[in-house]
């Protein structure tokens, strides 16, 4: 399990890297957070490869 960006995440999900910071943000993916900035400065995204591999294998068990 190794921590990996959002571009990474997104490439991994064949989505935007937009859907991606939403769908942390929202909780829809678990496991990864946000952590909000402090005094203006941007936040942090929390996610691993292991998080987008649990969750894909998730959807394509739902399908079948």
């Amino acid at each position: 399990m190794k921590p990996i960006s959002i571009r990474e995440a997104a490439r991994m999900m064949q989505k935007p890297e937009q859907f991606v910071r939403v769908s942390i943000y929202a909780g829809k993916i678990p496991g990864a957070y946000y952590l909000p900035g402090k005094n203006n400065k941007r936040g942090t995204y929390f996610i691993t490869d292991e998080q987008i591999k649990n969750l894909m294998k998730g959807v394509r068990d739902e399908a079948e």
